[in-house]
């Protein structure tokens, strides 16, 4: 018997549900498209548990007769496409003809439709792809899914699903994506029951992103529009002063499909050369207009990919209009004027600085003679090679050691028997303010600064599920949110090591980092994280900043206080030492 054979019709979907549905915002976005693609005018989606549990999309297109709902959950069952010809003409969103039966085979499916010009509707529910039932009733006119426990059949792959915030962002992401592609669509979402937003139908694109985005986002947009025979782009661009530290702020349509494409990022970044730092991103609403012909939208199973003809081409096309509708709005004039202003130098850290004040207050140094290391303290090795020219030891020397001076601002000079440590000044005071803050993290006891008048955050509409995640590591370090309306949070307090000022850029930091690392669901697990990114943002001591004597050794005993010394928070050396042998064969003395 040979040892190939054709697979068991369940496991075959089954597989293709793999591919088409690979979390619970999957279901909600071909659902949707679905209802677009049927000439809707209102959309609803409720969800539960981050859709895990229980997925709702109602709608108020065309409907189905009964021979269509059924069809429509066999495989390959479209109303889109006719011949392989068509595939290289497709308008419509959905096309594949694998969305409802993939779905159904995961899930507990239920399916109530109606055409409007029908007295009554039809109902087919299904469980795992299985026990199809059909029956006729009331119904209103559209369709209506619900999908339940999504993957009840499929433990391997319910396993691998995220938290339930994790998985609404991804819903109320690709949602808010697809409002924004049809502003004259009105759309409601409502995670367990609590109405996330409702959108009535708008005017234009501008008029969807103001009901989305934050004031001062939208402010700070440049319009974008562009017709040429084979290629017409319009949406908004940010001004350099919106920039992200991720892509999280690039939205991108194609003919209506909201998209991932690396080259258009590329194209966009290109338009912003010389005006953002590196690892800064620009933010953008992009609508591409490009004939049917000149794209390949079957590339992924979920449509989120497309393959451009002239890709090349494009991108340049992209750069060269975004450019143009900068210069439009005088940003480059906007940039070279205020890189001729005078701002006030920000004031040095002497020795009344809050930090260095509380420094010596722990370490109280009567002058800058020698000074001792109990002999009980020991450092924990590093792992770092001996033989190597930046070895260091395995523990702290019980002999003196003696502060020679600062180096051009930056480096410690310290003299201890058998050789000198070169420490530097910055890198080593992160390590000793990481350790402090990450101290109080862990045990529950951060220091915290009241407002008076508390500040607003405004979110963009992707970084509100985000926010509701990280909340819970955010209080544990001394952050406290309230909602506020709409996508707005009142700041009641925040950390005492920071300025005011500070909060609102830290918090949007915090955001974006988020998004780029997936970090474990136990606020443990992101103490140490935090803790580096504080350190990183506080009021540390500069390369290249003068400080006293009775600082430095205050500094240099601290860092020995730490539980590892020998990097900053982001893995830089603090120190690097150089024995007597290595400067004896210096100046041949061996």
């Amino acid at each position: 018997m040979g040892i190939i054979r054709i697979l068991d019709e369940l496991v075959a979907n089954k597989i293709a549900a793999g591919e088409v549905v690979e979390r619970p915002a999957a279901v909600v976005k071909e659902l949707v498209e679905n209802s677009l693609d049927a000439g809707a005018e209102t959309i609803e989606v409720r969800v539960h548990k981050g859709g895990k549990a229980f997925i709702q999309v109602v709608d108020d297109g065309c409907g189905m007769s009964r021979e269509d709902a059924e069809l429509s959950l066999e495989r390959h069952a479209t109303s889109k496409i006719a011949t392989a010809e068509d595939i290289h003409a497709i308008t419509t969103l959905g096309f594949r003809g694998e969305a409802l039966p993939s779905i159904a085979a995961v899930s507990q499916f239920t399916l109530i439709t109606r055409e409007p010009t029908k007295s009554e509707g039809v109902k087919i529910t299904m469980e795992g792809g299985k026990n199809r039932s059909v029956g006729v009733g009331a119904a209103p006119p559209g369709t209506t899914v619900v999908v339940k426990n999504l993957f009840f059949n499929s433990p391997a792959r319910r396993k691998f699903q995220h938290a339930d915030t994790t998985e609404f962002g991804h819903i109320h992401s690709s949602l808010v994506a697809t409002a924004l592609a049809h502003p004259r669509i009105q759309f409601r979402l409502l995670h367990n029951d609590h109405v996330v937003f409702d959108l009535l139908p708008a005017a234009s694109t501008v008029e969807r992103i103001a009901a989305l985005y934050p004031k001062e986002f939208c402010q700070g947009l440049v319009a974008v529009e562009h017709t040429s025979p084979h290629l017409t782009t319009t949406g908004y661009v940010g001004a350099p002063t919106l920039a992200k530290a991720n892509r999280s702020g690039q939205l991108f349509f194609v003919n209506s499909r909201p998209i991932k494409n690396p080259s258009l990022s590329l194209g966009l970044r290109q338009a912003y050369q010389g005006l953002l730092p590196q690892g800064r991103f620009p933010v953008a609403v992009l609508f591409l207009q490009v004939p049917p012909r000149e794209l390949d939208v079957n590339v992924h199973p979920t449509k989120r990919e497309v393959r451009f003809r002239k890709e090349r081409v494009l991108l340049g096309h992209l750069s060269d209009i975004v450019s143009q509708s900068l210069r439009k709005a005088d940003i480059f004039k906007e940039l070279a004027l205020s890189t001729t202003r005078t701002f006030p130098l920000e004031a040095p850290h002497h020795a009344g600085g809050p930090l260095l004040r509380e420094t010596r207050q722990k370490y109280t140094i009567s002058s800058v003679a020698p000074s001792r290391v109990s002999d009980s303290t020991r450092w924990p090795s590093d792992g770092r090679d001996e033989s190597s020219p930046r070895g260091t030891p395995t523990f702290v020397p019980a002999a003196p050691f003696r502060l020679l001076g600062q180096f051009r601002g930056t480096y410690l000079i310290v003299e201890v028997e058998g050789g000198l440590w070169v420490i530097d000044q910055h890198a080593a005071h992160e390590r000793v303010m990481f350790e402090k803050v990450l101290g109080s993290f862990r045990a529950g006891s951060p220091e915290v600064q009241l407002f008076l008048t508390p500040p607003i955050l405004e979110l963009l509409p992707h970084e509100v599920p985000i926010l509701e995640e990280y909340c819970e590591a955010l209080e544990a370090i001394g952050f406290s949110l309230a909602p506020f309306g709409g996508n707005s949070y009142q700041i009641r307090s925040m950390p005492a090591y920071f300025h005011s000022g500070e909060v609102i850029p830290l918090l949007r930091e915090f955001l974006d980092r988020k998004q780029d690392n997936d970090l474990g669901s136990l606020v443990e697990n992101r103490q140490a994280e935090i803790a580096a990114r504080v350190a990183c943002k506080m009021k540390s001591i500069k390369a290249g900043e003068t400080i006293t004597p009775e600082e430095m050794e205050a500094l240099v005993r601290s860092l020995l206080a730490c539980s590892s010394p020998f990097t900053c928070p982001h893995g830089r050396p603090t120190m690097i030492r150089l024995t007597a042998h290595e400067l004896d064969r210096q100046f041949d003395r061996r």
